[in-house]
């Protein structure tokens, strides 16, 4: 841009306007001299009737200036673009585009204002030069002609920009032309400084420490810089405004893209499902080695780059995904890609958890779901915050319902040959009774629902949790216990028809056995180191295992209700009754007791 400034284009041109000046004022003049005061009395009257010729004349002086001008800049301006596009990529020349352009906007305007005013007055004494400054806005700045010629000098860098974002399919590019265009357009946007001016000449008295006659008058520092105003500079802002929409448009496109490429639609290979092998950390392919003992920060860091790299496929793809659009896109359609990504994710998730369930076991099944919603969960917990008024609230979605267009077709034609003659009369009937008006009104449905993602993440999750507690507590309850308990539950469940006997002493005995009590908590200790790769806080843990340790005592405890009904009855002994009431309470006291962290 500086030296497209001193180049022949403007230094020419700047002495061009020098030499027109005096007749571009004197036909501004003319032409506004209608606006005086007393023109019906001015000695100038005769050349009201010339008024409309010099505004034309003006009008065709700026215009020609435009096509002038174009001509002479769209050539230098497409091709210093192009070179910026092949030394600079597509960040760089919408960058250095942008900052081109902005300077190219503030020296046309200049330029404009040296043909067509208003001009510097250079002759203005001193005291009022000093006493009235120098005016940030000028009326030309808004005039149409310049407005035009500098939208379709900025309107190339837009041509520039699409024509490289329509191919562009990484994220982070587009990402990178959205901060940077929001960049320079608040930095075109922010309010110029106002001309400086020098000090007033009431600062030169004696307290200034000199006389105001020793001084040289005052003058003012004007310059055609002093004139460019907000206006000027318009166009490129909108352009800029421009390429911001299309890159986020080509973003989302992408966006969705991907969350239906990696997440919806992605296949795991068998060594992504291998659980619980996959989370310890030799299992993790090309996980950094670890550094030597005292360095802190690089130890910090290369455990989460190995704790990321155990992450499924699609939870990493989807995080990764929203962490780099947040910024790019607006609050209202990022929540919309929040609600996708989510939805995608927690169904990618569901599935992968059958196969490990297939593969490993229901426990390991449930322990992989429940440990990556809990980390999608915390992931975008800062998304939420940032995003408050926007993310995390339920989202309406609209869809066509056709389920009724069949039946309102059978009906609008009719069953037999009368009420189908009946129904091609109705069908051009000028009223409310109109078949075809019928049709769409009771054929055709749009259905609303809201769709809230952090709530279905929740019931996801509660849905993991509750599955794990069944299945642990059949886990840890073990066969002989299991089938104890399903007796107590027949014999008492029936109401009217007779009810089947309950387990007897011979039973209840084997069940809790030492040896069995103790095979008991073993199965419950191998269930907590199993939690252990998966939940790494304790606390986590805690909660998690902490109601099967409650369902198991629930069991004790309707087996104990019933053998206390059992003492009074006809198939256990007294003596039975009470030892196996005794031993229930010292297993319960056993179960209570195992280690839930």
């Amino acid at each position: 841009a500086e030296r497209l400034e001193s180049s022949l284009i403007y230094t020419r041109f700047h002495g061009i306007a020098r030499r027109t000046g005096g007749l571009m004022k004197m036909l501004i003049a003319r032409a506004d001299v209608a606006g005086k005061e007393g023109v019906e009395e001015a000695a100038d009257i005769k050349l009201k009737p010339y008024l409309a010729g010099y505004r034309e004349m003006i009008k065709l002086a700026k215009r020609t200036y435009r096509q002038c001008r174009k001509r002479m800049l769209q050539p230098v301006i497409t091709h210093h673009l192009e070179k910026l596009a092949q030394e600079q990529g597509p960040v760089g020349m919408v960058r250095l585009g942008s900052v081109f352009l902005a300077r190219l906007c503030v020296l046309e305007g200049g330029l404009f204002r040296d043909f067509f005013g208003p001009w510097p007055d250079a002759e203005e004494p001193a005291e009022a030069a000093t006493h009235r400054p120098a005016p940030v806005t000028s009326p030309t700045s808004t005039d149409p002609e310049l407005h035009a010629l500098l939208q379709t000098l900025c309107v190339h860098l837009s041509t520039l920009a699409r024509r490289h974002m329509v191919s562009l399919t990484d994220v982070d590019i587009l990402c990178q032309i959205v901060t940077v265009l929001r960049e320079e357009r608040r930095r075109t946007a922010a309010p110029r400084p106002p001309p400086e001016t020098a000090p007033s000449s009431a600062a030169t008295g004696p307290d200034a420490g000199g006389s105001s006659a020793s001084r040289p008058p005052p003058r003012r520092k004007t310059s055609r810089l002093a004139f460019a105003a907000a206006a000027d500079v318009a166009p490129q802002i909108q352009t800029l405004r421009a390429i911001i929409t299309d890159a986020q448009e080509r973003l989302i496109y992408l966006a969705q893209t991907s969350l239906q490429k990696d997440v919806a639609a992605y296949v795991p290979v068998p060594a992504d499902l291998d659980y619980p092998r996959r989370l310890l950390p030799a299992a993790v392919e090309g996980a950094p080695a670890l550094p030597e003992a005292g360095d802190a920060l690089a130890d910090a860091v290369s455990q989460q780059d190995r704790l990321y790299g155990t992450w499924y496929p699609p939870l990493r793809a989807v995080l990764r995904l929203l962490s780099k659009i947040h910024r790019a896109v607006d609050p209202v359609v990022f929540d919309d890609m929040l609600q996708l990504g989510v939805a995608a994710c927690s169904s990618s998730l569901r599935a992968a958890a059958t196969r490990v369930a297939a593969g490993h076991g229901v426990l390991h099944g449930d322990l992989f779901l429940i440990k990556y919603l809990l980390v999608l969960r915390e992931q975008l917990a800062p998304f939420s915050a940032e995003t408050a008024g926007a993310a995390g609230r339920p989202v309406p979605e609209r869809h066509v319902d056709l389920s009724g267009v069949g039946p309102a077709v059978a009906a609008m034609f009719g069953r037999d040959a009368a009420s189908r003659s009946a129904s091609l009369r109705r069908m051009f009937a000028l009223n409310t009774e109109n078949a075809l008006l019928e049709l769409v009104r009771e054929g055709i449905h749009v259905v609303e629902e809201s769709v809230d993602s952090k709530q279905d993440l929740e019931d996801t999750l509660k849905y993991a949790c509750g599955r794990f507690f069944e299945h642990g507590h059949g886990e840890v309850v073990g066969e002989k216990l299991a089938e104890v308990l399903r007796k107590c539950q027949s014999a008492g469940g029936a109401a009217k028809a007779p009810a089947p006997a309950g387990p007897s002493y011979a039973e209840v005995t084997p069940a809790l056995a030492p040896d069995a009590v103790a095979a008991l908590v073993a199965r419950f200790e191998a269930m907590r180191k199993t939690t252990e790769p998966y939940l790494e806080n304790p606390a986590t843990r805690t909660i998690l295992l902490r109601p099967v340790v409650r369902r198991a005592c629930r069991t004790l405890e309707e087996l104990r209700r019933h053998v206390a009904a059992e003492e009074t009855g006809k198939r256990w002994q007294k003596e039975e009754a009470k030892e196996v009431l005794a031993r229930l309470v010292e297993v319960t006291k056993q179960v209570k007791a195992m280690n839930v962290s």
